[in-house]
């Protein structure tokens, strides 16, 4: 696990911009990954960065990855090919908007280069917001299955303004948390599936404290604790050391999901403090 002020090196990436894969069709569809490490793997297996896990797409499917400034995939010999905006290939360069095709999904390519910070001295203008800034905008969910994952992206589509960045386990997390911190940026909600794999719901909880607190940053990032708790005595001190947090038992169905979602997302925009039930 990297130390809190962890600053990642990531060779070939392009400065000051932001990759982001969104998946438009297919059985996950909405999830976002944040390109944050040198080389991302694409495919069903349990062990890829980005995990698609419809049987049209192989185990080991493709590569993206950053080269001499440019942005490439690389189909690895997979059942069904790769394709980029619907022509088949073996290598080819990206560009923002591109459409990548694997199997059954469609993935775009979205590339933002965050404004340039004002020099000292000089108050940049203004302009009028059209409407109220929400309080939530970027929500990341970390574990939890395929099907359950893609119910919390629709509530946070239902009842937020912003949109979600779906992680499958915390040490995917910490790597683009270490990195979005570097650019004094990040999500405004952070869910945990508490029993998810690698590092736990709670031990990735602990780090992004940590984290925050080596790069001296001002505002806690408010935290949800999804899942069943072992030890409630225990996590109650884990929920007051992380602060703001809140957490709610999950349930088994799927329609019963859904409602303890909406429970946790507004106990999150209120900053309560959930407690473990016995």
């Amino acid at each position: 696990m990297p130390p809190p002020n962890h600053k990642p090196h990531l060779p070939g990436m392009p400065q000051g911009v932001e990759i982001t894969l969104v998946v438009r069709k297919g059985p996950q569809q909405g999830i976002r990954y944040h390109l944050a490490r040198p080389e991302v793997r694409i495919g069903r297996r349990k062990d890829m960065d980005l995990i698609l896990s419809d049987t049209t797409v192989s185990a080991e499917h493709a590569r993206v990855f950053f080269q001499e400034g440019g942005l490439w995939i690389e189909d690895l010999k997979s059942m069904n090919g790769t394709l980029v905006n619907d022509r088949r290939i073996r290598r080819s360069l990206l560009q923002a908007n591109d459409r990548i095709t694997l199997g059954k999904y469609e993935l775009e390519v979205q590339m933002e280069v965050p404004g340039p910070k004002p020099e000292k001295g000089v108050t940049p203008s203004v302009e009028p917001e059209p409407s109220v800034k929400p309080e939530i905008e970027e929500v990341w969910l970390a574990g939890f299955t395929p099907a359950l994952r893609q119910v919390l992206i629709e509530v946070v589509d239902e009842t937020l303004v912003g949109h979600a960045t779906a992680f499958t386990d915390g040490e995917k997390v910490l790597t683009e948390f270490s990195a979005r911190l570097e650019s004094d940026s990040g999500p405004d909600l952070i869910i945990l599936d508490i029993r998810m794999p690698l590092i736990s719901g709670v031990n990735t909880a602990i780090s992004i404290r940590a984290f925050e607190q080596g790069f001296a940053r001002p505002e806690k990032i408010p935290i949800a604790f999804f899942g069943q708790v072992p030890n409630p005595v225990s996590f109650e001190k884990v929920l007051q050391f992380c602060q703001p947090a809140s957490y709610l038992p999950t349930a088994s169905r799927a329609k019963e999901f859904r409602m303890q979602a909406v429970k946790l997302i507004a106990k999150a925009k209120k900053g309560l403090s959930g407690r473990p039930s016995d």
